[in-house]
Order: C-alpha cells, then structure tokens, then sequence
C-alpha cells in the first residue's frame, strides 16, 4: 500500500525540483541579457570620454547609462546618471531630450511601487511635459500627458499610505490627462503600439474607479491592436489587466480565461524580468484569493513575496552602490589635491637645498620658513581628511534616513528584519568614524568609551533599558584597522544577546572586558541568557561576518561553554610594520 505514495511523492519532489532549476535559468538569462546590454553601453561611454567626445554626446550616452541602470533594478545609479544627463542638456533651456529624461526618471519612481515617492513622479512629470510643450514634440506630449494622469492616479491610490506633500492627486485631472493624451495620440497619428499603451493607460483610471465595464472597452481597443502587432508582452500585461476588471465584475469564467492567455503566452516567451515575475505570481494569489483557494493563493503570494524582497535588496544595494561610488570619488579627489601639494613642496624643498649650498647663513633662515610652510600644509590636509570624513559621515546618516523611511513602508517581515540588521551595522560603522575622525587623536579610537557607546546604542535599538552591565576595559587607543572589526563583532554579540538571551529574562546582565596583556589585547563577552534556540554554527550572516572580522585581526577565540553565552578572543595591538621589524630581529 506504501509504494503508490511514495512513487507520487518521488514525482512531486522532481518537478519541484525541476522547477526550481527552470526558474534559476530564468533569471539568469533575464540578469546576463541586461548585464550584456549595460557593459556594451558603459564601454561606449569610456570610449567616448577617452577620445573627448563633445558633451552632447555625453549626454546622450549618461542617458543611456540611466536606462541600463534601471533595467539592472538599481534605481538609485539610474537617476544618478540621469542626473548627468541633466546638467549637460538643462542649462541648455527646454528642449525634447530634457523631456525624455525626466520621463524615464517618473518610470524609475513607478518602478518602484510603494517605495515610489508622489511628490517626485508628480515633479518629473510636470517637468517632461513642460519640455515637451515648449520643444513642440506632439509625440512625446502623449507620453507626458501619461505621466501626469499616472502621477495623480498612482498618489490617489497610496493617498492613506504613502501620501503627497506637495499636492492634492485627483481622479478627475487623471481622467482629464488620459483624455488629452488619447486625443492627441489619435490626431497626430501615433504609430498603434502607442495608441493602444494610450488605450491601456486610460483603462487604469477606469479600473480604479471601478467601472470595469468601461476599463473593459479600452482594454479590448489596446488587445486589438497589441494582436496585430503580435506585441506579446504587452497582450500578457493586459491580458492580466483584463482578468483583473472580469474579477471586479463577479465573472469568474471569463476571468479564468484570461489570466490562462497571459500564462500561456508568458510561458511561451520564457525570459522575464524580477518585476513580471513578481506580476504573475500576484495576479494567480489575487484570483485563486477570489476563487476562495486559499492554499494556492498563499503559494503565489509567498513567490511574489520573495521576487519583491529582490527589489527591496537591489535597491538597498543601489543605495549604498551610489554611496559608495561618491566616497571613492571624494577619495581620489583629496588625494589628487595632496599629491599636487606634495610636489610642489618637493619643487620648494629642492630650491632650498641648492641656496643652503650657495648661501650658508641664509639657508638657516629659509629653511625654517619652509618648515613653517610645511606644518601649515599639514595642517590644511589634516583639515581635508576631517572634511572627507564629514562627507563620508553625511552619507552614511542619508543611507541611514533613507532606510529607517523603506522600513516603515515595508510589511514583509522578512524584509523588515533584514534593514533593522543593517540600519544597526550602519550605526556601528557611525560610531566607530566619529570617534576616528572627529575625536582629538585623528584615526585612534578610545576604547574605554567606543565600547560602551555601541553597546548603549544596540541597546536602544531594541529598547531595552533595563539590561545590568559590567565593564572591565583598560585605558586602550586602538588603530582604525583594529577598532572597525572590534566594533562591527562587539555590535554583532550585542544584538544576539537581544534577539535570544533577553527574551523573558527577568534580569538580563552583561559582562563585556578589553584588557592588554603585553603586546596583546584580550576581549571577552558574557551574556546570562540560556535560550537553546541561539545560532550555533555558521551560516547565518551575523556569524559569518564575526568570523570575518576575527580573520582581519588575526585573532584566536571564539564561543566557549555551552549554550553560547561566552564569547572570548585575543589580537595583537602591533601594527604590520612592527611585526616586520620584530620578525628580521629575530
């Protein structure tokens, strides 16, 4: 009686397998197509800086490099580029390349969904038209008149959760654009794959309205047209729109129907990206939800749920991408600048070695008015340092803001925790760089009050108050290369103590010391929780970056007792050059 089960079950288990592998070669065709397309691009770009193309061909090819940006999901390098763009063609006054750009910057915000921000697809949008109007493109004007009804339509719809601040959205003035972009796609002629978007986009003021036999018409004008075309991606966008109005209308069978073309025909097309993925997993959870199928509609849902985390992740990754990039630019800057100084203080140095050997008296006092000279200069780079450092601290408070506002549009809890965990690391990356950089020994850290700081500050980050701590920490400097990795470990025990010692914990304690013991620092940690159900091994990320920064120290240690509520590690305070020194002495 066992082996018809168990051969069913065998079945199940290859075709899920299967599918998994299937999906997997999906999105890396979807990921190397757009990748291919941005290196092309940038290559072009590269090329046309090298050989001093003029600024207009910049301009186009940084317009370029938006649009790749986006299609690799990172939003934040897109309007960065798009930005360049900008600044090349707008002083230039309106024009149709100004136009198209805000325009794609108003998709980058739309792209985005619920992270999108009203106020900025609002503001590019009136922006693209403007230009438009003013360059007289009839054509693009129908795009712009989209935008517009778009932008009033999309913050109507996230009025209550996502509301504009810089304007009242309307469903009437989202009906009034989509009429003037219908007429004049009609008047001009527009060619029919964008007289049929027009038909589309005008369904959507409908949908939201809940006239679905209306939106139903416009949306049998656009299938019309979108088939004569054999434009097959945008027949399973809105064969999908389509199932949706039938839902609206209590018609199950003509619903069903629909949403089978879609998953034909997106079936047959095969390579998708993140975001029609995430469309077609939603639209089976939003119909199996109406069909009462809770068991499958939570299936496609849980599916749409992990393509968004995606989204969520690449443009958390753009951000601290774009970050990142402004750092090393600023970097090289500075350097550049201390470079250019160096030499010219070498040019004077030379100078004075050749008076000191024709001169003799006088050398002496040339040579300390140099020397003046030079601690002035100093001086001036230590200041630029403290200035690079300010930017840099800036930057990490905009991630920061920027991330604290995601996290309150997320509900995804998944999602959520994964930019708590960050949001605290970046704090601990804040600590350590105000204490290198702002404190009175440039680049050293006081350890007797860098610990403390970031343990009162994860802390608080979970709220909680009323934890017992026991310090035992020596009169310490340490270098930044010692006190990153120390804070980034200690920030790290901090938070498992407070995700699974201190739950239920009547008393919760903690005993944290940092003592010398020659030329060697011990650190040890001790919490007084017994929760079992702590991580034990690696695999988690918080674990794997522990045993990270315990390679860069070069430390020896690691959990010790059971139940993991003793962490210990010793390091050596000599810098690499000492330890060379000290190994040729030997």
């Amino acid at each position: 009686m066992r082996r018809p089960f168990l051969l069913w079950y065998f079945c199940v288990l290859i075709m899920s397998v299967t599918h998994s592998a299937a999906q997997s070669v999906v999105n890396a065709q979807t990921g190397k197509r757009a990748y291919d397309r941005f290196l092309e691009t940038q290559q072009e770009y590269n090329s046309a800086v090298a050989r001093g193309a003029d600024s207009l061909e910049i301009a186009e090819l940084c317009y370029l490099m938006g649009k790749r940006y986006e299609g690799l999901v990172n939003y934040h390098r897109a309007r960065q580029w798009f930005t360049r763009a900008l600044k090349i063609w707008e002083p230039l006054g309106p024009s149709e390349s100004v136009g198209k750009v805000y325009l794609w910057m108003t998709d980058c915000e739309y792209s985005q969904g619920e992270r999108g921000n009203p106020d900025s697809i609002m503001r590019f949008a009136s922006k693209a038209l403007y230009n438009f109007e003013r360059a007289g493109a009839r054509e693009r004007m129908v795009g712009g008149y989209r935008g517009m009804a778009g932008a009033h339509q999309f913050a109507w719809e996230r009025r209550n959760t996502n509301p504009a601040k810089t304007f009242v959205p309307s469903l009437d003035s989202a009906f009034r654009y989509s009429e003037k972009a219908l007429a004049l796609a009609i008047a001009i002629p527009m060619p029919p794959k964008d007289i049929a978007l027009t038909y589309f986009c005008t369904s959507g003021y409908w949908q939201v309205r809940k006239e679905f036999t209306t939106a139903i018409g416009f949306q049998t004008m656009a299938m019309t047209i979108y088939r004569k075309e054999k434009d097959w991606r945008n027949i399973v966008d809105l064969a999908f729109s389509i199932c949706t109005s039938y839902m609206g209308l209590r018609q199950p069978v003509e619903a069903r129907k629909w949403l089978g073309e879609g998953l034909r025909i997106s079936k047959a097309l095969k390579v998708h990206s993140h975001k029609e993925l995430r469309r077609i997993e939603e639209i089976q959870a939003d119909y199996y939800s109406y069909m009462g199928d809770w068991k499958k509609a939570y299936a496609h849902r849980q599916r749409a749920n992990a393509f968004n985390l995606y989204e969520v992740n690449a443009y958390r990754d753009g951000a601290f991408d774009g970050l990142r990039a402004q750092y090393e630019n600023e970097s090289k800057e500075i350097k550049l600048r201390a470079n250019e100084q160096e030499v010219r203080m070498q040019r004077e140095l030379n100078i004075v070695t050749l008076l000191l050997a024709l001169m003799g008296g006088i050398s002496a006092v040339l040579f300390f008015r140099l020397f003046i000279i030079y601690k002035k200069r100093s001086t001036v780079n230590e200041g630029l340092v403290r200035e690079q450092s300010h930017r840099f601290n800036n930057g990490l408070q905009s991630v920061f803001t920027l991330l604290s506002s995601e996290r309150q549009k997320l509900s995804d809890p998944v999602a959520i925790e994964a930019l708590e965990e960050s949001l605290r690391r970046l704090d601990a990356l804040s600590h350590v760089h105000r204490q290198l950089y702002e404190g009175g020994k440039l680049a050293r850290v006081q350890v007797d009050e860098y610990i403390p700081d970031i343990v009162e500050g994860t802390l608080r980050s979970y709220n909680l108050t009323g934890v017992a701590i026991e310090y035992l920490i020596d009169d310490l400097l340490l270098d930044a290369n010692k006190a990153i990795p120390l804070g980034l470990i200690l920030n790290e025990l901090v938070t498992n103590a407070c995700k699974y010692a201190f739950t239920g914990n009547p008393a919760p304690m903690l005993r944290i010391a940092c003592r010398r013991h020659g030329d060697h620092i011990r650190f040890s940690f001790a919490d007084n929780g017994i929760n079992p159900a702590r991580p034990r091994r690696h695999g988690s990320f918080g674990l794997d970056l522990i045993g990270q920064m315990l390679e860069n120290l070069k430390a020896e240690g690691g959990f010790d007792g059971e139940g993991y509520r003793s962490f210990t590690f010793r390091f050596d305070t000599r810098t690499q050059r000492e330890l060379q020194t000290a190994h040729q002495t030997l």
